[in-house]
């Protein structure tokens, strides 16, 4: 990607140290320079204005720490840009086209990013706290472990196709999202993450997920048997589930302890070495459900559909498993982990 500066703007002067380069200053007032930002992105470093048309190539802001000024990154065209550690605080981005940008470790905290092109970024360890991404796209993300998207507006954002692995979604707002053939392994939600009318489809991998509290009332995820969601040692302790759809689901080692589970889809689920004690599968559909080897102590079971579920070696004891006789509790329960 080639940038160059304004006509206005002076010679440049660059003198390389560990992690910062020095700038001569843009020969114009800031305040001048800030009102003639249309659609031009502008990075700064304290007073100090890099601006953009016919540079030197991108590869030299690698070891930069840049400040967007205020509204000039609206529209920005930074393909490819290498920005590895630069400080987007407040930044406004709207409809940003960051594709296959280099944002290892950048802050874009409180940041408008809204229909901002993210497609293919490279984003380990970015941080996205409270940043406004509705409506953003970030598909075809396979580099964005310990991105942090905490208190982050996600409504809308659409992730095909995306690995985001041991990120933290506390607090975000991922109602409506479009989540397709997606990985959230070793991800972070919390009670205040909101998946209210979000689309999970294709494969859905949420291994090792922390989830306790968090509210999935009514959410598909999954829809046959070749797309199965995968949940293998997910922690949804205490979480609700009211109504999800959860078919084909794998919960091999979920920790279920105390999630509500009532008039859930949990058709041909895989619950085998589950330990969900005090848990409430009340009207649930667990027809030809596996619960083999799980820690059943005192979960709720009254209305389920069980035809053709298999509860063999089960330690505990199921409530409300009325004339149902298809289980087999364990000979001797290992202590719980």
């Amino acid at each position: 990607m080639k940038l160059a500066f304004l006509s206005n703007c002076v010679h440049m002067v660059f003198s390389w140290s560990q992690n910062a380069v020095t700038f001569a200053r843009c020969g114009l007032p800031r305040r001048d320079f800030l009102s003639r930002c249309s659609r031009r992105i502008y990075l700064a470093l304290f007073d100090v204005c890099v601006c953009g048309s016919h540079c030197a190539s991108a590869a030299m802001w690698r070891p930069l720490v840049m400040t967007v000024c205020g509204g000039c990154g609206q529209g920005a065209t930074l393909t490819d840009v290498i920005a590895n550690g630069a400080s987007f605080k407040g930044a406004d981005l709207t409809g940003a086209m960051l594709f296959k940008a280099k944002l290892e470790n950048a802050d874009f905290t409180s940041a408008s990013m809204r229909r901002a092109v993210l497609n293919e970024a490279i984003m380990r360890r970015a941080l996205f706290l409270g940043a406004d991404l509705r409506d953003a796209q970030m598909n075809d993300i396979d580099s964005a472990e310990k991105a942090s998207f905490e208190g982050a507006s996600m409504r809308g954002v659409s992730m095909w196709r995306s690995e985001i692995f041991s990120a933290n979604f506390a607090g975000a707002d991922l109602g409506e999202a479009s989540i397709n053939n997606a990985r959230f392994d070793r991800s972070s939600f919390n009670s205040r993450t909101n998946f209210s009318r979000a689309i999970f489809a294709g494969e859905i991998y949420l291994d090792e997920a922390r989830m306790q509290g968090v509210n999935l009332d009514g959410v598909t995820i999954g829809t046959d048997i070749g797309n199965r969601p995968s949940l293998k040692m997910v922690n949804l302790n205490g979480a609700s589930l009211r109504g999800a759809s959860l078919k084909f689901g794998n919960f091999i080692e979920a920790s279920l302890n105390g999630a509500d589970l009532s008039h859930a889809d949990l058709f041909t689920a895989d619950f085998t070495k589950v330990i969900a004690i005090r848990a409430n599968f009340t009207n649930a559909d667990l027809s030809s459900a596996e619960f083999t080897d799980a820690y059943l102590h005192h979960a709720i079971f009254t209305g389920a559909k069980l035809l053709g579920a298999d509860f063999l070696e089960i330690c505990g004891t199921p409530i409300g498993m009325v004339g149902f006789n298809q289980f087999e509790p364990a000979t001797s329960c290992q202590p719980l982990p």
